[in-house]
């Protein structure tokens, strides 16, 4: 008999935006890394896309704080394929006009796909 283990990482912050990325996201990731490259297990990881494109990586340049966000969290997912890791698009309209105030991301878009205008929603994916 054979057993098999996927292994699957939903790699974001909370629902509502709220959460610190070092300690939900960098943090833990590096960890799940260090073990899955010492057994050389692979991994599939769902990266919430939104959180770094529209949150991070667009205010990257106005922030310091998100620079080193967008920064460390792409550095995040380059090793996690350089380990062979399969990384999948993974997107939530919540994020889509997020912004970062006082130390905190605030998403005002709906959470829901299919409240966001559908042009809206293909031009997410082809970003993505």
């Amino acid at each position: 008999m054979t057993i098999a283990l996927v292994l699957t990482n939903d790699w974001e912050l909370f629902g509502n935006g709220s959460g610190d990325f070092a300690e939900l996201q960098q943090r833990p990731l590096a960890e799940l890394l260090d073990v899955i490259g010492e057994y050389g297990a692979k991994i599939t990881l769902f990266p919430e896309l939104g959180q770094q494109i529209w949150g991070a990586r667009r205010r990257m340049q106005a922030d310091d704080n998100t620079k080193s966000m967008a920064l460390a969290w792409e550095e995040c997912l380059r090793r996690a394929v350089r380990l062979g890791a399969d990384v999948q698009c993974h997107l939530h309209p919540q994020w889509l006009d997020a912004q970062f105030e006082n130390n905190r991301w605030r998403l005002t878009a709906d959470y829901a796909t299919g409240a966001v205008e559908p042009d809206r929603l293909l031009a997410a994916l082809r970003e993505c």
